[in-house]
Parts: C-alpha cells; sequence; structure tokens
C-alpha cells in the first residue's frame, strides 16, 4: 500500500536533511506560484475529510474561509493547526509532531497559501512538551531555509508559524475553545454560528484543520487528487492514522486505508492478546464515538460513513480493544471520571449531567444497582446533552447509551433486585 506518512515513528526524520531527501520541500516552489484557488480546487476534488474527528470535507472549509474574508473584507486571514489531541487512546498527532515535523510544516505553508492567510498557529497540548521542542527546532530550520518568513522561495507570499502551547485540557481541542485560548482567555467554546471560518481568531475568518489532516495536504497537491482518491473507498479516501491499544500485542500507530475491515487492522499490527476469538469489546474511535460488542467488529469497516450508520464513528481512530467482559464496565467507569473532570462547566446540563452519571455508575460498581438507577442513569445519559454549546456532552452520552444497547447482559447482571 502506498503510505502517506513512511517515516512515522523514525526519529530521525526530525531533521530537514532527511526530510528534503524524502521529497519535502522539493515542490513547494512551484505550488507557491499556483493561485490559492486551483490549490482549493484540488484539495476539494480530492475529498479529504478532517482527520480530527469530524470528517468534514477540508475542500469545502477552505471555501467558506476564503468567501468570508472577501465578503466581510477581513483585513487578515488565519490557519490554526489543531494538535492539542485529548481523547484517550489517541496519540497519533503527538507521533506526527515527533517524527515527520517537516511534513506539517510544508503542509501548513501550503494550506495557508491556498486560503491567503498570512499567519499560521499550531496549538500542542501542554503536556508534548519534547514534541513541541522538536516542532520549534524544525520551525527554526525552515526559516534558515527560506521556507517561512518573507517572499518564500522568491515568491510574493510570505508566512510566520508560530507554536501556542494549549492548556492541556480535553476542551481545549474543541476548535472555538482552542481560538479563545490562543486570543488569552480561558479554553471554554463558544456559541455557534458564528462558525471561526466566518469569526475565528482575533476576529477574522479562520480554518482549524487537524494536524493530520494538514499532514495530508503536500501529498495531495503534489501527485494529484486522482492519486489520492485511488487510496481508500469512495467517499472515505486516503490513508489514516490508527492509534491501537488495550489488549493487543502490538499497542502503536499504524497507517492504513480507510475502510480496512477492523478484524484485518488488528490482526495485521500483531492481533489480540488470547487471539480474535478473545475479543470482547472495541471503542472504534476512542471512548467519545461508544463502544461496540464482538458482533458488530467481525464486519467492521474502520471509515466515516460505515460507523456512523452503526450509531458510532471513527473519531480520531483511537482504537482501544477489550478482552475480558468485566473490564468493559471498568472502561465505562473510567471514562465517565474523566468526562466529568474534564467538562469546561460553562453549561448546566453538561457541568450537572457528568456528575450525576458518575455517582450513579459507581453504585453500579458497588453492586447497590436497582431498576430505577439503571433507569435514572438512561434519563440523564439524554438530557446531558440539553441546550449545551459544544459537543463535548454528546461524548458521555455515546459512551453510556452505546454500553446499553451492545452490552444488555452485562448491564443486566449487575443490576440488583428491589
Amino acid at each position: 500500500m502506498c503510505r502517506i506518512f513512511p517515516n512515522v515513528n523514525l526519529n530521525v526524520a526530525r531533521s530537514i536533511a532527511f526530510a528534503k531527501k524524502q521529497g519535502r520541500y522539493s515542490k513547494l516552489s512551484d505550488i507557491l506560484k499556483k493561485k490559492g484557488e486551483i490549490l482549493i480546487n484540488t484539495i476539494s476534488r480530492s475529498m479529504l475529510r478532517g482527520r480530527g474527528g469530524s470528517g468534514f470535507y477540508t475542500g469545502r472549509k477552505w471555501e467558506s474561509v476564503v468567501a468570508t474574508a472577501e465578503l466581510l473584507k477581513h483585513p487578515m486571514r488565519y490557519l490554526v493547526v489543531n494538535a492539542s489531541e485529548g481523547e484517550p487512546g489517541s496519540f497519533k498527532d503527538r507521533y506526527l509532531l515527533a517524527s515527520v515535523p517537516h511534513t506539517v510544516i510544508e503542509g501548513s505553508i501550503m494550506s495557508a497559501k491556498a486560503i491567503g492567510a498570512s499567519a499560521c498557529y499550531i496549538s500542542v497540548r501542554a503536556e508534548y512538551y519534547k514534541e513541541a521542542l522538536h516542532l520549534q527546532e524544525a520551525i527554526n530550520e525552515a526559516y534558515e531555509e527560506g521556507y517561512l518568513g518573507k517572499n518564500i522561495l522568491g515568491t510574493d507570499f510570505s508566512l510566520d508559524i508560530f507554536i501556542h502551547r494549549g492548556e492541556g485540557n480535553y476542551i481545549s481541542g474543541e476548535e472555538t475553545a482552542l481560538l479563545e485560548s490562543l486570543e488569552g482567555k480561558a479554553a471554554k467554546p463558544r456559541v455557534r454560528p458564528p462558525f471561526p471560518t466566518e469569526h475565528g481568531v482575533f476576529g477574522c475568518a479562520t480554518a482549524v484543520n487537524n494536524v493530520e489532516t494538514i499532514a495530508n495536504i503536500p501529498c495531495i497537491l503534489e501527485n494529484g487528487d486522482e492519486w489520492f482518491r485511488s487510496l481508500g473507498s469512495p467517499n472515505n479516501y486516503g490513508t489514516k492514522l490508527f492509534c491501537i491499544s488495550g489488549d493487543v500485542r502490538q499497542p502503536n500507530v499504524y497507517e492504513e486505508r480507510l475502510s480496512i475491515p477492523l478484524k484485518e487492522l488488528i490482526e495485521t499490527h500483531g492481533g489480540v492478546i488470547g487471539g480474535w476469538d478473545s475479543l470482547v469489546a472495541v471503542f472504534p474511535g476512542g471512548p467519545s464515538m461508544g463502544i461496540c460488542n464482538k458482533e458488530q467488529c467481525e464486519h467492521m469497516l474502520m471509515d466515516y460513513d460505515y460507523l456512523r450508520q452503526i450509531g458510532t464513528g471513527l473519531g480520531t481512530a483511537s482504537v482501544i480493544v477489550l478482552n475480558d467482559i468485566d473490564k468493559v464496565f471498568e472502561a465505562i467507569l473510567n471514562f465517565s471520571k474523566f468526562y466529568k473532570k474534564e467538562t469546561c462547566r460553562k453549561c448546566l446540563a453538561c457541568r450537572n449531567g457528568t456528575k450525576i452519571i458518575n455517582e450513579l455508575l459507581e453504585l453500579v460498581r458497588e453492586g447497590k444497582a436497582t431498576p430505577s438507577v439503571i433507569t435514572d442513569l438512561r434519563q440523564v445519559s439524554n438530557y446531558v446533552t440539553k441546550d449545551t454549546i459544544c459537543n463535548f456532552s454528546a461524548a458521555p452520552s455515546l459512551l453510556l447509551n452505546s454500553y446499553f444497547k451492545n452490552f444488555p447482559a452485562d448491564i443486566q447482571r449487575r443490576t440488583r433486585a428491589k
């Protein structure tokens, strides 16, 4: 399979010398001489979808930024690269920053050119201290080589890239909370509309893209949209970085084509501890996308559309594998504690709902769950999403509802009679 990120996991790939040997920056001058409209059209035709969880079409987002900026006559346009990953089980962005920072930088340069941005912020979560240092070293190298700064490579395009250190909490990865943090405020989500493409950082039209999305841009613009669409499957083109963890023999980040069967993905890269038959459950896109049972996993395809059809989602593709039924409830409880801790507490339903869910699950853990407790859990799991500003509250709701739907026998055995 043709790989977009052949050097992920290789620390030597950090240097600009190694990156240039791999072809990075070789076609940058030619691409910067093209009109932004041409670059956006190529990305739109490639049907690249956002790799941060939403799966929104990248080209469509960029088109909106340009159209809004021209309509409202914004003095500046901004590109914000989101590397503030906080989803449990997701560590792909960390690997990209550590091993292929120049791919991220070149992708940022090309993306900024496409939308007409002269400033780019790469937001790195606070815990990624070493990765931020490596990224800054790479940015310094790019400036020294003339790939950043004024009139890049003799063209009329100029760009400066700045690293922004995030707050380190889960909500900082939400795009509007990220923008608030960039402006020096607390990382709390904004009411939408207006959307970032209309009113982003410093009130200007802004494209917020995941770091993996940005890292796809050089290969697409260098090889063409048809080449990109030759990978993956219709409407789910390209490859994806899958973070495999849990009860597996070789936890790591792996690049595979979109729409790969889950069973093939796991078996190709070490397999389940105890073999495939011992598999009990999988979080296909991290806990925010819910949990699936063994029957669902048998024929599961790892792409945006198939997973949405069965009531889950690809999310950040953080595949967490469990091989013991007792670990299922333990995981649900642990992740509910995570959501209780990580809520920004801005919305009443989310603030109270995550707290109540955690308290009720503790009763289940202690063997004190009566049928009324289970009924309350079902009600609160739906209440928690009411009248909230962002999609954070959907995570604990889907987590709990998927458990009720896909593991009815487990919740039944944990419910005692009145």
